[in-house]
């Protein structure tokens, strides 16, 4: 096996990890915040405190891994995702306010997560030059996060059983396997060009794409968001909703949750691969369709199969019209621009996860009926 198919095979699970940033967490929030006796708007903030800095500091990750090369980005992002995690599972049982820490440990893992999945796809993208090879190489990495996305709300349930904080510990666990994998699959020793690659470069890029295209970039952007919001939002309330209206135990809870995250991932490869000749603007409006459906289906759920039922209705929604998100994005830049558009493009990504949690909580809070 040659150097390059190593440090591949290495790079494998970073975006499986990346999945369980929010994904694990979500699901077991309800007994988070029974713990630590704060408010929903307060627990979901525990997503927003990984998905701001993710968001914040990917431009300056990318910059980064052009300068000095991908893998000594990866490698300490991934690090650092995991000392996060392990600072908020050591902590959490011996201080009898853990909150702050929480939060601290919350943004070190956000700060780390900046640096692990678009930059394992640039690395890949620059590894194998024939198109064929590259196509299939980002079509692993693709599947591998949808494969953390289908299994993160399972192993939280399972976790949160043994202990409220254990979850935490899976990211350090992780975390370590990967980057010794990284290190024993020849990361460090692998040879990359360094580019000259400033902020400012960035935002150029960023501005020569976009000039003339103004409308139509901001139309996919806003769906962007709201796509995003609208699924994450939506798993933060039913999760919600299955422990306090419903009683359903975390276990129960993981199982449930990961049957709308499977009608996504099917979705996704399903529209992204075996029928991506259909329209985009049909594929588009079908997902925003399924998503407003679905979440009104939510509003009025009066059982757990209907609930589950109307989030699986959404999951499937974003798994339609993400694809076509993607597709779009990286389509409307020269490959030297690609960098700054599809950077940018996950920023919005990020904000869109960081937000919903802490706004669905606080209107939950308010709502005399949860």
């Amino acid at each position: 096996m040659n150097r390059a198919k190593s440090i591949f095979i290495s790079l494998c699970p970073v975006p499986l990890l990346w999945a369980l940033s929010n994904s694990m967490i979500i699901p077991v929030l309800p007994e988070i915040q029974n713990q630590l006796g704060v408010s929903r708007a307060a627990a979901g903030l525990l997503v927003t405190f990984l998905s701001v800095p993710t968001a914040l500091v990917m431009p300056l990750s990318g910059i980064l891994s052009d300068k000095f090369g991908r893998i000594r980005v990866i490698l300490p992002g991934v690090l650092l995702y995991g000392i996060g995690g392990l600072l908020i599972g050591i902590s959490a049982p011996l201080l009898s306010k853990p909150y702050g820490v929480m939060v601290a440990g919350r943004v070190i893992q956000g700060i780390g997560a900046s640096g692990m999945m678009l930059i394992a796809m640039s690395c890949a993208a620059d590894m194998f030059q024939d198109s064929e090879e590259r196509c299939r190489a980002l079509g692993i990495l693709e599947a591998s996060n949808s494969i953390g996305k289908l299994v993160a709300p399972i192993i939280g349930g399972f976790a949160v059983g043994v202990a409220w904080y254990a979850p935490f510990y899976i990211y350090g666990a992780f975390a370590a396997l990967i980057a010794v994998g990284i290190i024993l699959g020849g990361g460090l020793r692998h040879r990359e060009s360094s580019a000259a690659s400033t902020m400012q470069n960035h935002f150029r890029q960023l501005t020569q794409t976009v000039a003339g295209k103004e409308a139509p970039m901001l139309a996919i952007l806003g769906a962007t968001l709201l796509t995003v919001f609208s699924w994450f939002g939506s798993l933060f309330f039913a999760s919600q909703v299955l422990e306090s209206a419903f009683q359903v135990r975390s276990q129960s809870r993981g199982l449930l949750l990961g049957i709308p995250v499977g009608a996504l991932t099917v979705a996704s490869i399903l529209f992204s691969r075996v029928l991506q000749n259909l329209p985009k603007h049909l594929l588009i409006i079908s997902g925003l369709v399924c998503i407003a459906v679905g979440g009104a289906g939510m509003a009025m759920a009066g059982t757990t199969a209907f609930l589950i039922a109307a989030l699986t209705l959404v999951g499937a929604g974003l798994g339609t019209a993400l694809p076509q998100y993607n597709l779009l994005v990286t389509s409307c830049a020269a490959e030297e621009q690609r960098g700054a558009v599809t950077t940018s493009y996950g920023m919005l990504r990020a904000f869109g996860s960081a937000i919903s949690p802490p706004v669905f909580g606080l209107l939950m809070d308010q709502s005399r009926g949860l």
